[in-house]
């Protein structure tokens, strides 16, 4: 059940985050996902799963190196020299915190953490499942809730079908 949960939250972000869910691995869990200038990004707790010129990045947890805000965007390093830049809509800053968090397995990456990103709070172990942000929030579900900016919010979603299923699956909550 996780795993197709998973998956849907994927779905959230299109048809360009098909190459991330179809990479989960079936003893990983998803934590946070994404969806920047360049495609989707997706934290698990095992790897972090992105797309770069047309190929799949699996680094694992363990090789990030650190994350800080350079220009307005995310950048993380990996130990073994590679330097990525995430650009999104979300607060750089607080990306950085929940990469930060994550790289040192600290816990919260899917709750308190992933709901900064977009300036919104969670309860102490609720965790956010997915969002729709276009610079403002206009969906959360999380564990414990969901959350829509109007009652048409729903419908004005990127992918209001793949939203209506990960609803549908997460009730109750």
């Amino acid at each position: 059940m996780r795993r197709e949960e998973d998956r849907l939250r994927l779905a959230t972000h299109g048809p360009e985050a098909e190459p991330l869910a179809a990479a989960l691995g079936a003893d990983e869990r998803l934590v946070a996902s994404f969806l920047g200038a360049t495609g989707p990004v997706a934290l698990t707790s095992t790897r972090l799963l992105f797309g770069h010129k047309g190929e799949l990045w699996t680094p694992p947890v363990s090789d990030l190196a650190g994350a800080s805000v350079v220009r307005r965007a995310c950048e993380f390093a990996l130990r073994s020299g590679t330097t990525w830049r995430y650009r999104g809509l979300e607060d750089p800053a607080a990306v950085a915190a929940l990469l930060n968090a994550a790289a040192r397995g600290e816990p919260g990456c899917d709750g308190h953490l992933f709901a900064a990103c977009y300036g919104a709070a969670v309860e102490p172990g609720e965790r956010v499942l997915a969002v729709e942000f276009d610079g403002t929030l206009q969906l959360m579900l999380t564990t414990a809730r969901f959350f829509q900016a109007g009652d048409t919010a729903l419908d004005r979603a990127r992918h209001p079908e793949a939203w209506a299923a990960l609803v549908k699956e997460a009730r109750p909550l």
